[in-house]
């Protein structure tokens, strides 16, 4: 294992390990008006601000298949539901990308996963009589809905500079 640490003068240091063999997906995202030492990688960009890497041989299949997923639903052309729908947004494809990235550890079952008229995907889980809504909107914004056993529902919004609450969303919905 490598593990090494990226340091960004915006943002607290970045820990990424990775296999030295094998087949490795990197996620970043980026910011335009920042500037770093360049890095190579299927996402290459100047202006990282923000990676995980998550080795093939370790990711989950329910990760890798809702990986595909996003993949295909980025793909709709404009006019997918036959009301005039604008395709899935960048910003959106993109925050869709970290959620899955932030809660791969988690084990899950494969979220539904479809997308939102607008140009948003919304990812979707159930555990028993509980169920969990995440929402991304076109401009990246995180919308949850949880279901609880007694069908009593509450919803918010996640600031997008508190991924923790994604954590928190997911735990939920899976603990005992």
């Amino acid at each position: 294992m490598l593990n090494f640490l990226r340091r960004t003068p915006w943002g607290p240091p970045v820990t990424v390990t990775t296999k030295p063999a094998g087949p490795t997906l990197v996620y970043g995202s980026t910011q335009a008006s920042r500037d770093l030492t360049p890095w190579t990688t299927p996402f290459d960009s100047p202006a990282v601000q923000w990676i995980q890497v998550v080795p093939y041989a370790t990711a989950s299949d329910w990760f890798l298949t809702s990986l595909g997923a996003v993949a295909r639903l980025s793909n709709l052309p404009t006019n997918w539901d036959s009301y005039g729908s604008p395709p899935i947004t960048p910003e959106a494809r993109a925050q869709a990308l970290r959620v899955l990235t932030l809660i791969e550890g988690v084990p899950s079952p494969i979220p539904q996963i479809g997308p939102v008229s607008g140009g948003g995907l919304q990812l979707e889980w159930s555990n028993g009589p509980r169920a969990l809504e995440l929402e991304v909107l076109p401009d990246g914004t995180v919308e949850f809905l949880r279901v609880y056993d007694d069908d009593k529902m509450e919803e918010g919004t996640i600031p997008t500079d508190r991924v923790d609450r994604l954590r928190q969303q997911v735990n939920w919905l899976f603990a005992e």
